[in-house]
C-alpha cells in the first residue's frame, strides 16, 4: 500500500508472510523507457508474528532531487533474501493478470508489465484531489467503496480524477458486533 507521498519522500507499506532481509523501493519516471531509478533505498523488515513481517519501504529525496508536484511516478519493490537473491514485482508475477495461490490477480499497474504508479500532491491546495472513506466491514451488505475507488483510478490513471490522497476515517473497527 502506498502509505505516504510527497515531493521529498515516498513510503510503501508491505506485509509479508516470509522473512526477507530487506525491501528496496525504487522510484521511476512514469512513461519512461529509462531503467535507472530516480532514487532507491533498502528498508528493514520488522517481525510481528510467526509468519508476519512488515516493512515501511521509504525513499527520501535530497533538496536538489525532489519529485515534481502533481506528477505521476512509477515504483518497484525488490525483496532481498538472506542468501542475497532478490525478486521484484515482475518476478513475483504481480505485474501480470494471473492466478496466485488459486486467486485471480490483476496486474498492479492495471496493464500487464506496467509498474504501479502514484501521483505526487498538487502544488496548490485548490488543485488537490482526494478520496474519503470510512471503516470497512467485509461482511456488510452493499458494495465495497474501495473497489469503486480502484475503478476510478483505473479509468483515469493519467487524469485529474485520480486521487492524490486517501483519507480513511471512522471511529469503529467492528469488534463489538462479531458473533460469539
Amino acid at each position: 500500500m502506498v502509505r505516504r507521498v510527497g515531493t521529498d519522500v515516498v513510503s510503501v507499506w508491505v506485509a509479508l508472510r516470509a522473512p526477507v532481509v530487506g525491501v528496496r523501493l525504487s522510484i521511476y519516471r512514469h512513461h519512461s523507457d529509462a531503467t535507472d531509478a530516480l532514487a532507491s533505498e533498502v528498508s528493514d523488515p520488522v517481525r510481528i508474528g510467526a509468519n508476519l513481517y512488515f516493512v515501511l519501504a521509504t525513499v527520501r529525496f535530497p533538496a536538489g532531487a525532489r519529485l515534481e508536484a502533481g506528477t505521476i511516478y512509477a515504483y518497484d519493490l525488490d525483496f532481498i533474501t538472506d542468501g542475497g537473491s532478490h525478486q521484484n514485482l515482475g518476478a513475483l508475477g504481480l505485474l501480470s493478470n494471473t492466478t496466485i495461490d488459486g486467486h485471480r490477480h490483476l496486474a498492479l499497474g492495471y496493464d500487464e508489465g506496467v509498474l504501479p504508479t502514484f501521483v505526487t500532491p498538487a502544488r496548490d491546495a485548490i488543485d488537490l484531489t482526494f478520496a474519503h472513506g470510512s471503516c470497512r466491514r467485509a461482511y456488510a451488505q452493499g458494495l465495497d467503496a474501495l473497489v469503486a475507488l480502484d475503478s476510478v483510478i483505473e479509468g483515469d490513471r493519467e487524469g485529474a480524477a485520480r486521487p492524490q490522497y486517501l483519507f480513511l476515517t471512522g471511529d469503529q473497527i467492528y469488534v463489538d458486533d462479531v458473533s460469539n
